[in-house]
């Protein structure tokens, strides 16, 4: 889940923990006029479930 935490909304949800969840979300990031490289803080799960 990608969200917005001072605009408290999520930006993108999608399943998975690979890198193709990350190619997507970038994709659909640009598709709103976003982009990539703004993103300022990342949590990951990298729990292998």
């Amino acid at each position: 889940m990608f969200a917005d935490l001072e605009g408290r909304r999520v930006l993108f949800a999608t399943e998975g923990k690979d890198h193709w969840m990350f190619e997507e979300s970038a994709r659909e990031l640009g598709r709103h006029n976003g982009h990539q490289h703004a993103s300022s803080r990342i949590a990951m799960d990298m729990n292998g479930r």
